[in-house]
């Protein structure tokens, strides 16, 4: 064989070899946390840089001696710029080696779908889209019991039987809906059912006699309102008679195991038509967008996710209800909760007739508002879990190191919403 020759055979071969190469390859999960620390490590060391060229450029402006010092500030400006970047693609690339299809969950939800229409003798027509999606790991690990329970009561409990169905003119075979589909910086689920909705009225009347409303709060409700108050932890409101929901306390259990991975609960029903149970859940536990306010010397961080929006009082605005301070918004009653009390906070609040700032949220069923003495602005931050020490503190769910070096308290709105009820 010619040297030409082995020269092509040898280069065929290097071809076939490149195409065989393996373009996959498992990694044990407990290294992509080591890897996501550490892009959050970086996103912390990027906001310290930021932090420090801000402080440079103060001093900078006071100083009469400014050509070189001008010079040497901007180049580190442009570096901290591309740590920036870098720490970003990092982070992004991590997060995106963590991504796993929502499918496999979406194939149990499948099998209980089947099982249980089975033993009810349902018939029902379950589908699912957006299986495509993809979302963290640790959250997929997280929402499999859920999710199986909401699409086990959209079936059972969701659909109507077939006379009504017939006198609502809707087909034989009930409808049930699984949807995933990302939603900016989250994702949401839904799990949708073409039945008889929820019975709003029965569920205020049982929330009140359970003392879990009272009649003012409840005239101010709109259906998908009262609707939410199936999240309730309260057994009766729960039961098939009154609600059509024989999974006793199931919807609250949903609502907590949701709230752990920070994420909210939505419903939205129209009665004979069917009802829509969504949760909405960030895309990552470790790296979130928050809103860092101040309350006396305390910095804390409130997840964007559950802010709806921000106002300003004024104290003679200020009601009770039931020892409760309360204000009025667009009619409803908003009750307000002082940080200083439910996590001890020393500090004083703002004197009569000066003005507050409340940052309104929800933990997906209930709105409060939090008063606080200022407002820093939005800001990236990543998680740290607090140690045995803090388990104690409620509404705390972790820290985080800022730019500048101070610590930021992380609040968990579910837990404070909960100890200021």
């Amino acid at each position: 064989m010619s040297k030409t020759a082995e020269k092509q055979e040898e280069f065929s071969h290097q071809e076939k070899d490149a195409s065989d190469e393996i373009t996959t390859i498992c990694i044990d999960s407990r290294k992509l946390d080591r890897l996501m620390n550490l892009s959050g490590e970086l996103v912390t060391l990027r906001g310290q840089f930021a932090q420090l060229v801000t402080i440079l450029k103060a001093d900078l402006a006071k100083t009469s001696d400014k050509g070189i010092s001008e010079n040497r500030i901007r180049a580190f400006d442009d570096l901290t710029s591309t740590l920036g970047k870098v720490s970003s693609d990092i982070q992004s690339g991590v997060m995106q080696v963590r991504m796993v299809l929502i499918e496999r969950i979406f194939a149990d939800c499948r099998e209980a779908a089947q099982r249980v229409s089975v033993e009810k003798k349902v018939n029902v027509d379950f589908k699912v889209e957006g299986e495509e999606t993809e979302v963290d790991k640790r959250i997929i690990d997280m929402l499999n019991e859920p999710l199986i329970m909401m699409v086990e009561d959209a079936i059972v409990n969701g659909l109507d039987d077939l006379p009504l169905r017939a006198k609502f003119g809707k087909a034989e075979k009930g409808e049930v809906v699984l949807r995933a589909e990302h939603n900016g910086s989250s994702i949401c689920i839904s799990v949708r059912d073409d039945g008889k909705g929820l019975d709003v009225d029965r569920l205020v009347e049982k929330a009140i006699e359970g003392g879990f409303l009272t009649q003012e709060q409840a005239g101010g409700m709109d259906d998908n309102e009262k609707a939410k108050l199936l999240f309730v932890d309260n057994p009766e409101i729960s039961d098939k008679k009154i609600v059509q929901r024989d999974i006793v306390g199931g919807m609250h259990s949903v609502r907590e195991m949701i709230s752990s991975v920070n994420g909210l609960l939505d419903v939205k029903t129209e009665r004979n038509q069917g009802t829509t149970v969504a949760i909405n859940i960030p895309l990552t536990l470790s790296i979130f967008q928050t809103l860092l306010v101040r309350v006396s010397d305390q910095v804390l961080a409130i997840p964007i996710e559950a802010v709806t929006e921000i106002i300003k009082i004024q104290t003679d605005e200020i009601y009770s209800i039931d020892g409760n301070d309360t204000v009025k918004l667009r009619g409803h009653a908003l009750s307000l909760i002082d940080l200083r009390k439910v996590l001890g906070i020393q500090g004083e609040m703002p004197g009569e007739g000066q003005s507050r700032k409340v940052v309104v949220v929800t933990d997906g069923e209930i709105q409060v508002g939090i008063e606080v003495d200022s407002l820093i602005g939005e800001d990236e931050i990543v998680i740290k879990a607090l140690s045995e020490y803090f388990l104690h503190v409620k509404g705390v769910a972790g820290a985080s190191i800022l730019g500048d070096g101070r610590v930021a308290l992380i609040l968990d709105p579910v837990t404070i919403i909960k100890a200021a009820s």
